[in-house]
């Protein structure tokens, strides 16, 4: 599978799970309490996926041009679109996940310059 469809597919599913459970995780990024040592694994693991978005775009074609400068904003750009979508639903919680996470990953690829 290609990597711009590896890097969709990525984004879709995020937004899925940020959206599908009954509880907002994605406040969960916001609050200061989290940034404190107890919660260093959730960090790491964050940090772990943040850099396999790094990776999937890096691979694409948009990637190669991007890695001379701007993989690292570009990549934080599209981290941050699947963070914020959760403020997104939380306005229309009644709209429908699975088209909500497809528009989103599409969103993000434009970003990406895909």
């Amino acid at each position: 599978m290609a990597a711009e469809r590896r890097l969709w597919e990525l984004c879709r599913a995020d937004v899925e799970l940020l959206c599908a459970g009954p509880h907002n995780l994605g406040v969960l990024y916001l609050l200061p309490e989290v940034r404190t040592e107890r919660f260093a694994g959730f960090h790491a693991v964050r940090a772990e996926l943040k850099d396999a978005y790094r990776q999937l775009l890096a691979a694409t074609d948009a990637g190669a041009a991007l890695a001379k400068g701007g993989l690292g904003l570009r990549t934080d750009l599209v981290f941050g679109l699947i963070e914020g979508v959760i403020l997104v639903h939380r306005s229309d919680p009644e709209r429908p996940v699975s088209a909500f996470a497809e528009a989103t990953a599409d969103a993000a690829l434009r970003i990406a310059g895909i």
